[in-house]
């Protein structure tokens, strides 16, 4: 038996795999530990039923996918920037567009409003740092006249701050406040965006006259920590005021035509309903404290049935992403294997080893190569192993059913930056009747 890395990683998935049989191929998942946007709760329902639909269609004929899931101690953003460097990550892929992607988005957006006095904000992490510099370095392409240095750096202090903080936001907010600026772009982990809103109720900077605009990827009901996460100084109802009717920038995980089947077979109704049976069996397991024992795919067997409400309570958009994460793995496994098979002499993944590059190579090309539609949309990615994908407006709403939830106001395409508006849900302005951004 010899022990194989293989040299991809996906979204949050460190994949690597042993060939223990003739027909086995074991590949091993890591979630981070305390994590709730990449919990196991949502992540393993969705790439166990993955690794079963990729066996039953028989992607890799001489093989069959089998897959632990183990606890990461590494919370690293599966969107941060720099994960797209070769040098460092030279062997990555993620089915998740790097956080930077939504700029464009945010700037698409700026400029139908004419927003040109804009504040940003972030927590000192690599992932919002550098996003916040490529914010910047558009910024000035956009809406900086050529002058000189001293003077555009003066116009820059006038019309654009960016501002920072680890723990403790509220100098950072009150210079925000100071700069009479009311378009606030902030980036930060959803712990930290409660303290932060919280704070800026304080410092008066979540009236009508001020639009917040945040990630949009945060986990449903996150806010709802907020009386922990400020040892109770705001309240989940000031803090949900704060947010109904600002917007939230994130990633476009569902294909743009929810009825198109993809290679797996899905449209979004159908995968939507058996990932609801998995997820089904595994909250079966937490209940049964089985989650932390049974660690294999092989003891999540879909449920028979499921509750609708409660499915919907615990679906995340990273369920389509690892989903498709397993696929692509699998596609590029296959078309590795095929293309091995015309080496002479002829080779095949059972012949892995750390030493030899050709299969090594076979398997990052075919990689790079990837192209399907996925249940998360069209699957494919740059040189540098990011996925190229679509962004999303979302508009925080309000009704009786729901309570607040993030409303689909616009995508962007990230290949032409067209924007195409929802045109049955126009953005409504905090204090004013509704308004049509794309009229």
């Amino acid at each position: 038996m010899e022990s194989c890395v293989f040299v991809a990683a996906v979204l949050f998935f460190a994949v690597v795999g042993c060939l223990l049989d003739a027909r086995s191929l074991h590949i091993q998942g890591f979630v981070p530990r305390q994590n709730p946007i990449l919990s196991s709760s949502y992540v393993r329902p969705a790439a166990c039923m993955a690794i079963d639909d990729i066996n039953s269609k028989s992607v890799l004929p001489n093989y069959d996918l089998t897959m632990n899931i183990s606890d990461s101690k590494v919370s690293f953003g599966a969107t941060s920037p720099a994960l797209s460097d070769r040098e460092r990550f030279p062997k990555f892929f993620r089915t998740i567009p790097s956080e930077i992607t939504g700029n464009s988005l945010r700037f698409a957006v700026m400029e139908l409003f004419n927003w040109t006095r804009v504040a940003t904000i972030h927590q000192t992490e690599e992932i919002f740092s550098m996003t916040n510099d490529n914010f910047r370095v558009m910024y000035n392409a956009l809406f900086t006249d050529s002058m000189s240095n001293n003077t555009a750096s003066k116009r820059d202090e006038t019309n654009f701050i960016a501002r920072s903080f680890t723990d403790d936001p509220s100098i950072p907010l009150q210079q925000i406040y100071d700069a009479d600026i009311r378009i606030i772009h902030a980036w930060m982990y959803e712990n930290k965006a409660t303290v932060v809103l919280c704070e800026a109720i304080e410092k008066g900077l979540t009236t009508r006259n001020y639009l917040w605009i945040i990630p949009g990827w945060y986990t449903q009901g996150w806010w709802k920590t907020v009386k922990k996460d400020t040892n109770g100084k705001c309240t989940i109802k000031q803090i949900e005021e704060v947010l109904l009717y600002s917007l939230g920038v994130a990633y476009y995980s569902y294909p743009e035509d929810p009825n198109a089947h993809g290679i797996s077979g899905h449209d979004n109704a159908s995968f939507v309903a058996k990932y609801c049976k998995y997820l089904a069996a595994y909250m079966d397991l937490e209940r049964a404290n089985m989650s932390e024992t049974c660690r294999s795919c092989s003891c999540l067997k879909p449920a028979a049935e499921y509750d609708p409400y409660l499915c919907y309570l615990n679906k995340h958009p990273y369920i389509t992403l690892a989903y498709d994460a397993l696929w692509a793995l699998a596609l590029a496994l296959s078309a590795a294997e095929k293309n091995l098979t015309t080496n002479f002499p002829p080779l095949s993944l059972a012949n892995f080893s750390y030493h030899n590059s050709i299969i090594t190579d076979a398997i990052f090309s075919a990689f790079q190569q990837n192209n399907f539609i996925g249940v998360s949309g069209k699957v494919a990615f740059d040189s540098n192993g990011s996925r190229i994908g679509n962004t999303v407006l979302y508009q925080y709403r309000r009704d009786n059913v729901r309570g607040l939830y993030l409303e689909t106001i616009a995508i962007q395409n990230i290949l032409t930056n067209i924007l195409t508006w929802k045109n049955t849900t126009p953005i409504i302005w905090k204090g004013e009747k509704e308004m049509r951004a794309c009229e």
